[in-house]
């Protein structure tokens, strides 16, 4: 099999991560993502040398609901404008009137 490079700006990335980290503190951000304390210190904090993992990319794009695709590359969001709408039907009885509660 041959090696495909992919090019991946890791800088933007976290970019785009840190966007949605705002309103957070690193413990809440933490929290809500799944990950310890420790993880997003090493990948946001001002010292910071150590890229965002696949696995905390995926975890960031469930927890906000972004596409993955989106905290990768950048580029326009696309999402369903509301969930798809299921018909309700009305229960309908089947008796006759005899059944009714008639004396």
């Amino acid at each position: 099999m041959k090696n495909k490079h992919i090019d991946i700006d890791f800088k933007a990335v976290t970019r785009r991560i840190a966007m949605e980290m705002k309103g957070y503190s690193p413990s809440a951000w933490a929290e809500k993502v799944g990950v310890t304390i420790n993880v997003v210190s090493n990948i946001h904090s001002t010292k910071a040398r150590q890229n965002p993992s696949l696995s905390y990319i995926l975890v960031v794009a469930v927890a906000t609901g972004k596409p993955m695709e989106y905290l990768l590359w950048g580029g326009p969001l696309y999402r369903l404008s509301s969930p798809p709408q299921v018909e309700k039907r009305k229960s309908q009885k089947y008796y006759s009137e005899s059944q009714a509660g008639d004396p």
